[in-house]
């Protein structure tokens, strides 16, 4: 049963649970505007809790209301117990199309921990897949970078799940602008991870020491052949970049022009002239 009535702002308190990780952002400033001027068009819903009213739906509206200075809001008071009303919550944020993974990861969380649901029912309850909740809640292992750019949509999540494959702080952050800079898509950044990754295991090998203990020992690091200029580079000197083969004829033939020009036309001796023929 519920019940309609304006409530004194003062007397109405946020979820627990944030309903979003950044709500004060630009869209709670647009959304104040459109109250400003044809005011609240949909009540938010509210539960009495403790003398006050906690919302379970409309956070965002309550928020915008508060900011361009309201007394009262017009609310719908429901009895909701706090399993429904946790669910009400998730349903209505979960509704959001510009919600990202780490927002969904978040309230993935908060309701296997505090309402008893598994992958696979809360899948059920919000019509995803149980690897579809299992893939979110990974992203709350990624390290604090890949999170931030995953919630900041400068990154896809596939290429924060490649990335996260990268133990090494410094490597992580170089690939990490590196796909954010150019725009990167997943198998791009893939290959760039394969790579590192196969780097790593060709410049170390263990040997036998007394005792048995293995150590590591490293070895000369293999190198890259430039496919532009033909010489050879480290792997952390290199990036992947997939172009067609009459673009890299034209980048080779503006390369050899210039060297010409300058007096450098050293192609035959370095390989800078044929490099690029793949």
């Amino acid at each position: 049963m519920s019940e309609f009535r304006e409530i004194e702002i003062s007397k109405i308190i946020p979820p627990e649970a944030p309903a979003r990780l950044d709500p004060e952002g630009a869209e709670i400033e647009s959304l104040a505007e459109s109250i400003r001027s044809v005011g609240l068009i949909n009540p938010i819903t509210v539960r009495p809790k403790n003398s006050k009213y906690e919302i379970i739906a409309g956070h965002r509206r309550y928020l915008a209301c508060k900011k361009i200075g309201l007394q009262k809001i017009p609310c719908i008071i429901t009895q909701d117990d706090e399993k429904t009303a946790a669910e009400k919550m998730l349903a209505e944020n979960l509704a959001r199309h510009d919600l990202t993974p780490v927002e969904e990861a978040a309230f993935f969380k908060d309701c296997i921990e505090q309402l008893g649901h598994t992958p696979k029912s809360l899948g059920e309850l919000i019509g995803k897949s149980r690897d579809y909740v299992i893939r979110r809640l990974r992203i709350l292992d990624f390290p604090a970078d890949l999170q931030k750019a995953l919630h900041e949509k400068t990154i896809s999540l596939a290429v924060a799940e490649e990335l996260a494959r990268v133990d090494d702080p410094e490597t992580r952050a170089r690939y990490l602008m590196s796909a954010i800079e150019s725009q990167s898509s997943a198998k791009v950044v893939k290959s760039w991870v394969d790579m590192w990754e196969e780097a790593r295991r060709h410049g170390l090998e263990t040997e036998n020491l007394d005792y048995g203990i293995l150590t590591p020992v490293k070895k000369d690091p293999i190198r890259i052949t430039c496919q532009i200029c033909g010489k050879m580079h480290l792997p952390n000197n290199v990036v992947s970049v997939i172009m067609c083969r009459e673009c890299i004829a034209a980048i080779n033939a503006v390369l050899r022009e210039l060297e010409k020009q300058n007096g450098r036309d050293t192609g035959d001796a370095h390989g800078g002239g044929s490099g690029g023929n793949v």
